[in-house]
């Protein structure tokens, strides 16, 4: 987002300028000082917030009070996201999650907690293993543009214990190296491992894979593992363990996958 403002060369105008730089907690606020003729009364001043409201008078003690009473205010606001720097949405210790069970709503209650990340100016990527179908996730995340990656590495289609596609399972271990990679490097903060767990039931890789690629992560990264048939030793190194229970679906009335809601 890029945002300018115009005020008019008053103390109201200044106020209002206060106000949308208190309001901009995650950006980094540049304000240029210009004179009526247009020409810089001041250098640009750029500073990076330190708590969770700007204070007015830190921002604006090096400029002369008069020029701020006499001049026109110009402010550019921009999201700021460097390393070593003020980090936009970055979590202080990011956790283990797993959905598990046999219930409908594990890869949805990801989904769901991606929505609220990105609300949070969070950067989410999604590896959904055993995927290659169309979906309605993948579409929705192109709306966010590289705020929001969905990446599937599967065949489409159904896969059977014992009766494994060669395919499936570089595909699985080529999934496996991406998410060792994305997690180490930590540009995303929430990554969701989704169906990782199926992939361990049906071998496709082994739970020694799984921790390594789990111990490797950057401290601030949350990742969520979904899928049924978690194992007892990958729930116990998890943070939160939530367990979908399948009480009635109208799957068993005959009521096919809709686009939309399954698909």
């Amino acid at each position: 987002m890029l945002l300018t403002c115009f005020f008019p060369d008053t103390e109201v105008g200044l106020a209002i300028s206060v106000l949308l730089i208190r309001a901009s907690v995650k950006t980094l606020a540049i304000i240029g000082i210009f004179k009526s003729d247009g020409k810089m009364a001041a250098n640009s001043y750029p500073t990076a917030p330190s708590g969770p409201i700007f204070k007015s008078l830190e921002i604006f003690s090096f400029y002369d009070k008069n020029i701020l009473v006499c001049s026109t205010l110009f402010i550019i606001a921009t999201p700021l996201r460097v390393k070593g720097l003020y980090m936009a949405g970055r979590l202080e210790q990011g956790l283990v999650q797993i959905y598990t069970g046999e219930g409908k709503g594990k890869t949805t209650a990801a989904l769901g907690l991606a929505l609220r990340a990105l609300g949070r100016d969070l950067k989410v990527y999604m590896l959904q293993f055993l995927k290659g179908e169309d979906t309605g996730e993948l579409h929705a995340g192109r709306l966010f543009g590289d705020k929001f990656v969905i990446q599937q590495t599967g065949l489409k289609g159904f896969i059977h214990r014992g009766k494994l596609d060669p395919t499936d399972i570089q595909l699985a271990k080529e999934a496996l190296e991406k998410a060792r990679e994305i997690l180490s490097q930590g540009d995303y903060d929430l990554v969701i491992l989704d169906e990782i767990i199926v992939a361990l039931y049906f071998e496709l890789i082994s739970l020694h894979e799984i921790v390594q690629v789990l111990e490797a992560k950057a401290p601030h990264v949350e990742v969520v593992l979904t899928g049924r048939y978690a194992p007892p030793e990958l729930i116990e190194m998890a943070d939160l363990v939530t367990e979908m229970k399948n009480i009635k679906h109208y799957y068993q009335a005959g009521i096919p996958a809709r686009k939309g809601i399954e698909s």
